[in-house]
């Protein structure tokens, strides 16, 4: 997991400091060290809004300071014990200046758009503060500014040097304040580069192969450096010297332009020769329901009672994706299929937090491939509304409020072996959940590997029966709750995972709306939901599916994930396979614990393994395969195999 850690100078293994919630994909962390009173600041939700943080490197003990505060590329003050930052914010970049206790942040200077700072460094006597600038047009340069002219709301500032196209990133003062040290891939590799301030030149001190990244000045001319290799950044020592003569990256881009000239006109014009003006431009007040627009009309075939239909399906967004809505209609030629199931019709609208739904006699693509199936005969309507209560990546609360009603239905909604009861005429099910979920996973993983979640949820099946000529209303409470726990394991990139699961109904055992149901991978031979179905609730892999029941339940599975194998060269270009991870896992369940007669007591075991495959780079399919044994006290075991390809 990202984490700040302690590196002995004198060698030594890496300690440990703290976790950091939220790192950035390359750097982690913005760091700035306060000697002072040892403080290492650092930020967290980097990909967020970014909280600033205070880390104690002795006790490993931090606080946050300001959360939210959307500010990065922090540099310490020692003159004045501030901390300086580059605040985002609209897409304008404001350089600032929080002082003692760090509680709130004061702005220095906004930029113009187009144009952001980073990288910043303060000279020790806090005179100079030195920053790399880019420009929309793709310059980079190194700029040098006075702190007490930015105080006084001078932004005046001095270009070093312009590296033209290539970004100068982690430019430091040396403990004197006479030379500037940063690295650059202006040579075509990352080499590290001094600013003499006072003879006003730039000179390039390391001649790498892989590239040096982060320097830092320590005594004379040394300099501690991360050297790029294929087990990642090895910290280094090199001497801080300028070199004459620099190798050069000769590019396979440039040689072929070189010998083909032609392929410089191959290029994308600036985005200065849009007029605007001439677009249609208006102002006004948005209203995403009424723009509207269809998006696609396409044929589709789908599966009835494993029969095919065939029909359209039509989708409509409005420009800002903010609402969508899509309408498909198939029909059913074959003659198994009664008159009045052989029209398939399903309306569906999103936004954001709402989903309704409607639907008669619904069918499914994927019901054309596997054992699971969706397809129900009955009319059928549904709403559901999420509020997200608590959005603190990676750590999320929701509210899920949902209401579902079927008429005509044979099979129960969410068990498709399993029929209703006699004299069935209408199902109406109110639901409530909230469940939290906080995961996190380190650069490279395939999956989750390290954290929690968990649901708390009710539902009530309300059931109007027809009997002896009455028509009666039934309700059937059920309430649900999971807990997920995982934890990082020694190997790069395996975790173990504990999931449990219990339920309970006080409904009769002979009704089918007052059971759970369990059994089975879930997962189809061409699929499009969750690759890993066996950490489903409902799923118990080695039974047939729905074929274990009960008003009341508790469920355990542990889960071992291996590291996964990645392939350097498996496949051609446009089909290749990315990488192959195996799962362990074995969990056991007990159905009706109260009342021996119907108790059941099952065990499984199994393993999955998942294949990435990349079609034309960026289509990602899964092709997965499983098998499960279970066992039961006076039964026999049973197995199940799984095949799986994911398409979407």
């Amino acid at each position: 997991m990202g984490h700040i850690a302690a590196l002995p100078l004198s060698g030594g293994s890496i300690r440990k400091l703290h976790e950091v919630k939220g790192p950035a994909l390359y750097f982690v962390s913005s760091l700035a060290w306060d000697p002072g009173s040892r403080t290492l600041f650092y930020t967290a939700d980097n990909d967020g809004w970014r909280d600033l943080c205070a880390l104690d490197p002795t006790t490993g003990r931090s606080r946050v300071l300001i959360r939210d505060a959307r500010v990065g590329d922090l540099a310490f003050n020692r003159a004045d014990a501030s901390l300086w930052g580059v605040r985002h914010f609209n897409g304008i970049s404001t350089l600032v200046r929080i002082p003692p206790p760090y509680a709130d942040y004061a702005r220095v200077a906004s930029l113009p758009y187009g144009r952001d700072l980073y990288d910043l460094d303060i000279s020790r006597d806090g005179a100079w503060l030195s920053a790399s600038q880019g420009e929309v047009s793709g310059r980079q340069s190194l700029r040098l500014m006075r702190t007490s002219a930015l105080m006084a709301g001078d932004t005046t500032s001095r270009a070093l040097f312009d590296f033209g196209a290539s970004i100068p990133t982690s430019f430091v003062f040396s403990p004197d304040g006479k030379s500037l040290y940063g690295s650059s891939y202006y040579t075509g590799v990352s080499n590290i580069f001094r600013y003499d301030l006072t003879a006003d030149s730039m000179d390039v001190v390391s001649n790498a192969e892989t590239g040096f990244f982060r320097p830092l000045p320590l005594e004379g001319d040394s300099l501690l450096v991360f050297r790029y290799s294929g087990e990642g950044f090895v910290p280094a020592r090199i001497e801080g010297r300028p070199l004459t003569e620099v190798s050069a990256v000769t590019f396979l881009g440039e040689r072929t332009v070189r010998k083909h000239p032609e392929l410089e006109t191959w290029k994308v014009p600036s985005p200065a020769t849009v007029h605007l003006d001439s677009l249609g431009m208006r102002e006004g007040r948005y209203r995403s329901l009424a723009s509207l627009r269809m998006g696609s009309l396409v044929p589709v075939v789908e599966a009835y009672k494993d029969r095919p239909a065939f029909g359209l399906a039509a989708s409509a967004t409005d420009p800002a994706s903010l609402q969508q809505l899509e309408v498909g209609a198939t029909y059913s030629p074959d003659e198994g299929i009664d008159n009045d199931e052989r029209w398939h019709v399903a309306a569906t609208y999103k936004r954001s937090d709402l989903d309704a739904a409607m639907r008669l006699n619904p069918a499914s693509f994927y019901d054309l491939f596997g054992p699971t199936k969706s397809s129900r005969k009955g009319a059928s309507g549904s709403l559901a509304y999420r509020r997200a209560l608590l959005r603190d990546e990676p750590r999320t609360v929701e509210l899920a409020i949902t209401l579902s009603g079927w008429i005509g239905l044979e099979r129960l909604p969410d068990a498709q072996n399993v029929a209703t009861s006699p004299g069935f005429d209408q199902l109406l099910a109110p639901g409530l959940e909230l469940s939290e979920k906080n995961l996190r996973s380190s650069l490279g993983a395939v999956d989750h590997e390290k954290g929690y979640q968990w649901s708390l949820g009710a539902t009530v099946n309300d059931v109007r029966f027809r009997r002896a000529g009455e028509r009666t209303w039934r309700g059937f409470p059920r309430l649900e709750g999971s807990l997920d726990l995982g934890a990082p394991l020694p190997l790069s990139h395996s975790s173990v995972w504990l999931r449990t699961a219990a339920g309970w109904s006080p409904g009769e055992r002979e009704e089918p709306f007052a059971n759970f149901f369990f059994g089975g991978f879930g997962n189809n031979w061409v699929d499009r939901r969750e690759v890993k179905r066996f950490r489903d609730t409902g799923s118990f892999p080695g039974v047939d599916l729905d074929a274990v029941a009960g008003t009341d339940y508790g469920k355990l599975t542990a889960e071992w994930d291996l590291p996964p194998i990645r392939f350097a060269r498996l496949g051609t270009p446009a089909f290749y396979g990315s990488w192959l991870r195996l799962s362990l896992f074995g969990g056991s369940l007990v159905t009706n614990p109260d009342h021996a007669p119907d108790r059941r007591r099952l065990g499984d075991a199994g393993a999955q393994a998942d294949l990435r495959l990349q079609l034309f780079t960026h289509q990602p399919l899964t092709l997965s395969g499983g098998y499960a044994r279970a066992f039961e006290r006076g039964a026999p075991t049973e197995d199940e195999w799984m095949v799986s390809l994911k398409i979407l």
